[in-house]
């Protein structure tokens, strides 16, 4: 916050001067983007799809093997 405070002071004009900047283009502040357009390439809607399936390869396909891993004593097994 202190870093972010002293570059804020720095700029000529503050953040007045920030905001009317970034306020040219509308999307500059924009956080999250709710929109279905496919064209779109970083969306909500894309980051919980995707992370829906990031979450059922990672943790869904794992399973078996580390649970044959863990219930084996030795290498053999």
């Amino acid at each position: 916050m202190l870093t972010f405070g002293i570059l804020l002071h720095r700029i000529p004009g503050g953040w007045s001067e920030v905001a009317q900047v970034a306020a040219a283009n509308a999307n500059k502040l924009r956080i999250l983007d709710f929109s279905w357009n496919l064209a779109t390439v970083y969306t909500f809607w894309s980051g919980v799809i995707g992370g829906a399936f990031f979450t059922l390869a990672s943790h869904g396909t794992d399973q078996t093997i580390v649970q044959r891993l863990l219930a084996a004593r030795n290498q053999r097994e």
